[in-house]
């Protein structure tokens, strides 16, 4: 039977779903096998906080009405915290229903959308679906996308520019003033989404450092991407947001997602966690500290590691994920990653670390092993 598919879904990366071709350590949409714990997704280790909890199952009563479509109480929340006017910001099912809307925005009539190179393989994706002309630019040396790159590759064509800060899967990150002198280039007619979705994993943010919100202020070409997925752990929920420099492009955006609906439970979820911020601020500290003791106990190893500033690490690793799966944990290998040769390794509890050093130290270089 001929179903009249576009011929370009054909041509999708498997994202969050898999095909049956696909080994099950490269499924990162699945649940891990009975005995084996992920370490592949970039996920939270840890479940909400109790009181966050509390407000989700109040919500859970509420699910046999609509929910508030426009997300008002949150995004008077996040206007409040983030020091911009609520009408600037959209809010979507996780920041890739708004890396979606915003391909379907700019993507039209063969314009080009430049993207970092390995990086979010959404963007990618995203613009496939769409006649815009996809330019991949490889990321620099330390893991971070190539700003000066990005902005040489600017053509009559670009329409939209994608900067993932912190880079997925590398993990390499620019401060603000980096991305200020890097905008300082860029033409007002092209669209710089800056796709934050691990920025509240930051030494910087941890340290309270200048955010984007100053860039959205002084560029009113950027737009910035931030979730609920990483830094809160509602990943499961799907809550992201986007910050615009002002209503008529909040608007613009809002209209490209098609009136779909956040969900009653995901909309409290968020709100509640706004709410207990501290407590999430602490748990970013304790993040950073096992960020450091992992990475660094890896480079004795022999390991090179990215400097990452994330959730997760990743490192050339010739025998590629199957010895973590021996061992019980997945990761992700080189190719689902677009970064053959590699791997991604998500943190999680110090016991879990603890796991994944175990399966370095049977594999490390030669030069890290000790004398005899």
């Amino acid at each position: 039977m001929d179903h009249r598919l576009n011929d370009s879904l054909q041509e999708l990366p498997p994202l969050m779903w898999s095909r049956p071709d696909q080994p099950a350590i490269e499924r990162p949409g699945l649940a891990a096998p009975e005995g084996k714990l992920r370490l592949s997704a970039n996920e939270s280790p840890y479940s909400p906080i109790p009181a966050v909890l509390e407000r989700m199952q109040l919500a859970c009563t509420r699910v046999n009405r609509y929910p508030d479509i426009t997300g008002s109480a949150l995004r008077a929340s996040l206007a409040d915290r983030l020091g911009v006017g609520a009408e600037q910001i959209v809010i979507g099912s996780g920041s890739s229903e708004l890396i979606h809307a915003l391909v379907a925005a700019f993507g039209a009539d063969g314009a080009e959308i430049i993207v970092p190179y390995p990086s979010f393989p959404m963007y990618t994706a995203s613009a496939s679906l769409t006649d815009a002309q996809v330019v991949r630019v490889p990321v620099a040396a330390d893991g971070a996308v190539d700003l000066q790159a990005m902005a040489d590759g600017i053509t009559d064509a670009t329409r939209l520019i994608f900067i993932c800060n912190p880079n997925n899967p590398t993990g390499g990150f620019h401060s603000a003033d980096a991305l200020s002198e890097f905008l300082a280039q860029i033409p007002p007619r092209v669209c710089v989404a800056l796709d934050e979705a691990y920025w509240e994993l930051t030494d910087a943010f941890v340290n309270g450092a200048p955010d984007s919100m100053g860039l959205v202020r002084q560029y009113p070409n950027v737009i910035v991407l931030r979730t609920f997925s990483k830094f809160y752990g509602l990943a499961g929920v799907r809550m992201g947001y986007a910050v615009t420099c002002c209503a008529s492009v909040a608007e613009r955006l809002g209209a490209a997602r098609m009136g779909a609906m956040p969900n009653v439970i995901a909309l409290e979820a968020a709100s509640a966690c706004l709410d207990h911020f501290d407590a999430y601020m602490e748990r970013a500290r304790e993040a950073a500290r096992e960020r450091s003791r992992v990475t660094t106990a890896a480079r004795a190893l022999g390991y090179d590691i990215y400097p990452t500033q994330t959730n997760f690490y990743c490192f050339p690793f010739a025998p590629g994920p199957q010895p973590f799966l021996e061992a019980g944990l997945l990761v992700r290998g080189g190719d689902s990653i677009q970064f053959p040769g590699h791997v991604r390794v998500s943190f999680g509890t110090p016991e879990d670390n603890d796991r994944v050093l175990a399966v370095l130290r049977a594999h490390a270089p030669l030069q890290a092993q000790p004398a005899l």
